[in-house]
Order: C-alpha cells, then sequence, then structure tokens
C-alpha cells in the first residue's frame, strides 16, 4: 500500500511543530549552561557579536523581549565586563553596545563550544541540506514578522 502524499499545507504544519518543539530542546540545553542573564543574555551576546554592534531596542525586538527586560540584561553584561557604550551617530539618545575584548573571547569559546555540539549531535547532516532548511525558515520568520508589532 502506497503512503498518502500529504498535503504541501501539513508538511508546513509539522515544520512549524519541529521548530516549536526544537526551540524547547535548545531552552533546555541552554538553560542547564549558567551564563549572565540567562539565555537572554547569551543571545545578546551572540547577537551583537554576529553584528559588531546593537542597541538595547534592537536587541529587544530580536528576542521579542521587552526593551526594561533587554536593559537589565545589558547592564548585567556591562558589570560583567562584556559589553561596552559607544555613541550612535543615528540617535544621541539610543547608545550601541560592542562587545569588550572580554566579550569578543567569550563569545569565540560560546561559539566554538556550539560548532562542537552540532558537529557531534548532527554529523550526517549535509550542507546542501542545512542551507535549504536555512533559506525555508528564514522566509517563513520574515513571513511571520511582516505581522509583527515593532
Amino acid at each position: 500500500m502506497r503512503p498518502e502524499k500529504r498535503s504541501r499545507e501539513v508538511e508546513l504544519l509539522e515544520i512549524s511543530d519541529e521548530i516549536y518543539r526544537s526551540y524547547f530542546a535548545f531552552k533546555d540545553i541552554e538553560e542547564r549552561q549558567p551564563f549572565p542573564g540567562g539565555r537572554t543574555g547569551r543571545f545578546a551576546l551572540f547577537a551583537i557579536y554576529s553584528e559588531g554592534e546593537l542597541t538595547v531596542p534592537d536587541l529587544a525586538y530580536r528576542k521579542a523581549v521587552s526593551r526594561q527586560r533587554m536593559q537589565q540584561v545589558v547592564d548585567l553584561l556591562m558589570q560583567e565586563g562584556l559589553l561596552e557604550k559607544k555613541d550612535n551617530p543615528r540617535h544621541r539618545k539610543s547608545v550601541l553596545f560592542q562587545l569588550s575584548p572580554s566579550g569578543r573571547r567569550m563569545a569565540g569559546r560560546l561559539l566554538n563550544q556550539e560548532k562542537r555540539f552540532f558537529r557531534t549531535k548532527i554529523p550526517w547532516v549535509g550542507q546542501r541540506k542545512i542551507a535549504i532548511c536555512l533559506e525555508v525558515i528564514r522566509e517563513l520568520r520574515m513571513e511571520l514578522e511582516k505581522d509583527r508589532a515593532l
């Protein structure tokens, strides 16, 4: 007996479910690895590492948390010596944050740790599959974010 062909919509629902379940699996792993500011602090460190510099509103939007919560986390990362303030030429009141030298070292260590994690967890997944998966998930996120309030 041939398996019934599933519709595109059903498969997209399955992708949504897998993303949701993966989120909670990653959340569990991250929570077992203490970091200043918790998962939000880790997110902020990586976001600034990849972008170079960001404002608190930029970080809050990307993480979907309040500006106040992100400000608390950024303040903690500043106290830990992982971030530095920088004047924002586009906006006088909203300063930019960049990684300090110790923040860059910390981000580099964490990035290497995560690379090792993925190398050992799913070594059989090739670059082509990863690129296709990333493209589809990114397109889905961008479409969903069109309706998200800024």
